[in-house]
């Protein structure tokens, strides 16, 4: 995030009012992975992220990676 000059507002609104892009998938590891896409300032952010089952507390969202696309 702190490379692409990304904020965590930005990726929560992004996780929040944006519209799947890519996936759902399963990963190397079992996880379910997929990539959400929203428009911010004229540009589209990209995030990918993984939900891990996580048995002692629920589950995790966890950003893999950001990105802003044309």
């Amino acid at each position: 995030m702190r490379e692409r000059k990304v904020t965590l507002p930005q990726v929560l609104n992004c996780l929040q009012k944006g519209q799947m892009a890519e996936g759902p998938a399963r990963d190397v590891h079992g996880n379910w992975t997929c990539a959400i896409r929203w428009k911010h300032a004229g540009d589209f952010l990209k995030v990918a992220v993984a939900i891990k089952q996580d048995p002692a507390t629920g589950q995790k969202l966890i950003v893999i990676t950001v990105m802003y696309e044309d």
